[in-house]
């Protein structure tokens, strides 16, 4: 009992580290000095509702409260421990989230090369999702399996699933700005193109481009997967979290092309794709 009671445990922590570090991500976002958003999933964001000094303090809050449930896992060697604390702080930091909100606030077709001088569009704009958004994804799923101590092939796998998973959910967020149903978004839609920002729409020719090169990059996810679950099945059984939900995950994210769209926005591109 005390076996299941730890593992228990250790999965609740776990599993909580990158809900409290996303929710301080998306607080700080909101903000009027980042993205200046008044709605989160149909409600008033934090500083909308609390104020500003007190969303500034929560998201700065829920950042080493995050880190204090990962140092409180139960059963981990040190060392494992110590990588794990390693790969989140990385993903958090001016190397991960932090790097990848700074170049996403530079990041507008005017401004881009003043703060990056050699950077091309596409790179730069890549560069920045791979942080802002990939980085922390990458740690939600790289972490556990770095707990579960089952070896560096197997964490380097799927890290290589969640770098394709990150860039798929940009690339959908960009496309369903522009052809997304703000009902079912619930949050303002079409800011991208009010504030001038470089996104997988403006730089890939379009939103048929941009739908073309979510497919790809969500086949290329999937076989990521598929990698990793040949790994996972020559491991002793319970060797790792149960991960079999993530190919669904990106099947219900790439669905979203239909879910979560305004049909008549959409089916003129469709068309154009010789769908519909």
């Amino acid at each position: 009992e005390d076996g299941i009671r730890d593992d228990l445990v250790t999965g609740v922590q776990t599993c909580a580290l990158p809900i409290l570090i996303h929710t301080y991500t998306l607080i700080h976002d909101d903000l009027p000095a980042m993205d200046d958003d008044d709605l989160r999933r149909g409600r008033p964001t934090s500083h909308k509702v609390y104020g500003e000094d007190v969303a500034i303090l929560t998201g700065d809050a829920l950042q080493p409260d995050a880190l204090n449930h990962l140092l409180t896992t139960q059963g981990v060697e040190a060392t494992s421990l110590l990588k794990a604390m390693r790969y989140l702080t990385h993903a958090m930091g001016s190397q991960g989230v932090v790097g990848g909100q700074m170049l996403d606030i530079k990041g507008d077709h005017k401004g881009y090369k003043n703060y990056s001088e050699d950077a091309e569009p596409r790179d730069y704009l890549k560069r920045t999702h791979a942080l802002k958004t990939g980085a922390l994804f990458k740690a939600s799923i790289v972490v556990p399996v770095i707990l579960s101590e089952v070896g560096e092939a197997v964490e380097k796998q799927f890290e290589t699933f969640a770098h394709h998973y990150g860039i798929l959910f940009q690339i959908l967020d960009d496309i369903l700005d522009v052809v997304g149903d703000p009902e079912k978004m619930k949050k303002t839609l079409g800011k991208d193109e009010r504030d001038g920002k470089c996104t997988y729409i403006s730089l890939y020719g379009g939103v048929v481009p941009a739908i073309q090169l979510a497919i790809e990059t969500a086949n290329e996810a999937r076989a990521a997967l598929e990698g990793a679950q040949k790994m996972v099945g020559e491991l002793p059984s319970g060797a790792l979290p149960d991960f079999t939900n993530l190919k669904a995950l990106v099947d219900v994210t790439l669905g979203q092309l239909i879910s979560k769209t305004d049909h008549s926005k959409l089916l003129p591109y469709l068309s154009d794709m010789g769908i519909g």
